[in-house]
C-alpha cells in the first residue's frame, strides 16, 4: 500500500509542470511514437501551459489514466531497483515442483 500511494504521488508531481510531464510522457509507450513529450516540453520552454489546451490537457490525462489502471488493476507499482518476472507453464515437464528458470534481460 505504501509503494502503492508513492506511485500515485509521482503521477501527481509529474503533471505538475511541462517539464515532469514530458518525462512521463517519455517512458510510456503510447505517446512515445507521437512525440507529444517533446512538444510538451519545448512549449514549457518557451513558457506555455499545456493545461490551457484541452487537446494536450487530455493526451496527459489519458495517459495518467493509464497508468493509475495499471497500478490498481494490473499491480504494475515501479519498484526502485526492482525486476519484472512473467511466468509460463512448463510444457516439457524439465523443471520439478518448485523449481524455476530465470533469464536475464538486459535494457540497452
Amino acid at each position: 500500500m505504501d509503494l502503492q500511494k508513492v506511485s500515485v504521488d509521482v503521477l501527481r508531481v509529474m503533471t505538475g509542470n511541462a517539464t515532469n510531464t514530458s518525462h512521463l510522457l517519455e517512458q510510456t509507450d503510447n505517446t512515445k511514437a507521437t512525440r507529444v513529450s517533446s512538444l510538451l516540453y519545448k512549449l514549457g520552454q518557451v513558457g506555455l501551459d499545456y493545461h490551457q489546451d484541452p487537446f494536450l490537457y487530455r493526451v496527459v490525462e489519458m495517459t495518467v489514466i493509464m497508468k493509475l489502471r495499471d497500478i490498481k488493476y494490473r499491480g504494475r507499482i515501479p519498484v526502485q531497483d526492482g525486476v519484472t518476472l512473467y511466468g509460463i507453464m512448463d510444457e516439457t515437464g524439465i523443471l520439478r515442483e518448485n523449481e524455476i528458470y530465470v533469464v536475464r534481460i538486459t535494457e540497452p
